[in-house]
């Protein structure tokens, strides 16, 4: 748990790094996929948002950026990848 919860920091670091680098504007919104039942890691229902949720709004917090939740069915690990971050429908799990 500890492993995933790191990567999502890099990713999420690796990302915001990477815009301000390159010369466009800073980004304001975090889009945070995440599957809607799967807990510990993420849940829509509940007062339980999950570690990942609660992870990437710190790691935004610190960015000076907001969160947005993309709810993503992960039943299939690499096709909810690459249907999402790959299509730029959200910038980290």
């Amino acid at each position: 748990m500890i492993r995933r919860i790191f990567r999502v920091l890099l990713v999420v670091a690796a990302l915001a790094t990477a815009e301000s680098v390159a010369g466009a504007p800073a980004a304001t919104l975090l889009r945070l996929c995440a599957d809607p039942d799967n807990l510990p890691f993420s849940s829509a229902t509940g007062p339980e948002r999950g570690v990942y949720l609660e992870v990437g709004a710190l790691v935004a917090a610190r960015l000076g950026m907001t969160t947005e939740v993309v709810w993503w069915h992960t039943a299939y690990g690499r096709r909810a990848v690459r249907n999402t971050l790959l299509a730029e429908t959200c910038d980290a799990y």
